[in-house]
């Protein structure tokens, strides 16, 4: 769902800047940020069952 909104916000820009029109724009960068949103939200479970990570031995 994320990555979908996310890509679909990515390629509006191209026939909405074609556009010229700043509402169409702002949609399109709504769209993209509400994708980039849900994959933050979700990535973030899945970063915190991983655990702490382990330090790399030196030299």
């Amino acid at each position: 769902m994320g990555l979908f909104l996310y890509a679909l916000g990515c390629l509006l820009f191209i026939p909405f800047g074609m556009m010229m029109q700043f509402w169409a724009f702002l949609l399109s960068y709504f769209i993209m940020t509400c994708g980039l949103s849900f994959l933050e939200t979700s990535v973030n479970l899945y970063i915190l069952a991983l655990g702490p990570g382990r330090p790399l031995p030196a030299g």
